[in-house]
C-alpha cells in the first residue's frame, strides 16, 4: 500500500513535496495543483504518479527494483523496476507512468532503468 507525507506544502504556490513510499521504496515526489493541504489526502486514493523528463530507458540485466536519488537535481532519481501495461514502471508496489515511451524492444514484466527530472503526483479520477 503506498503511503504519501506532505514534506512541505507551499499555500502561496499551491503545490508540495511529497514522500511516496510503500514500505520498501521512498521518492521524494513534486505535487503541483494543491489548491489545500487537504487535496494532498485526495492522492491517498486518488493518486497518480508520473515521470517528468524521463530519458535514458533500458532494458536492465537487474533482477530487483532501486529507487536512487540523482544529486542533479532535487527531486531526481534513476530508477529499476519492470514494465508493466501502459507505459508503466513498477517499483515495489509504487506505480509510475513514464512520460516517454518505452523503446520497442523491452516487453512487459522486463526490468527497465528509467532516468528522471522528476517524479510528479497527480490527482485522478482514471487511474
Amino acid at each position: 500500500m503506498m503511503r504519501i507525507t506532505v514534506i512541505e506544502y507551499d499555500a502561496d504556490a499551491r503545490e508540495a513535496d511529497v514522500l511516496i513510499t510503500d514500505g520498501s521504496f521512498s521518492i521524494m515526489c513534486f505535487a503541483p495543483d494543491c489548491e489545500e493541504l487537504s487535496y494532498v489526502e485526495t492522492l491517498k486514493s486518488n493518486g497518480v504518479l508520473m515521470t517528468f523528463l524521463a530519458d535514458n530507458i533500458h532494458r536492465v540485466d537487474a533482477h530487483e527494483c532501486s529507487v536512487i536519488k540523482d544529486e542533479t537535481g532535487y527531486y531526481s532519481y534513476d530508477l529499476i523496476g519492470k514494465s508493466a501495461e501502459n507505459n508503466t514502471l513498477v517499483i515495489g508496489s509504487i506505480k509510475i507512468i513514464v512520460d516517454k515511451p518505452f523503446p520497442g524492444d523491452i516487453a512487459v514484466g522486463e526490468y527497465v532503468h528509467i532516468s528522471c527530472v522528476r517524479v510528479d503526483c497527480y490527482y485522478s479520477e482514471e487511474y
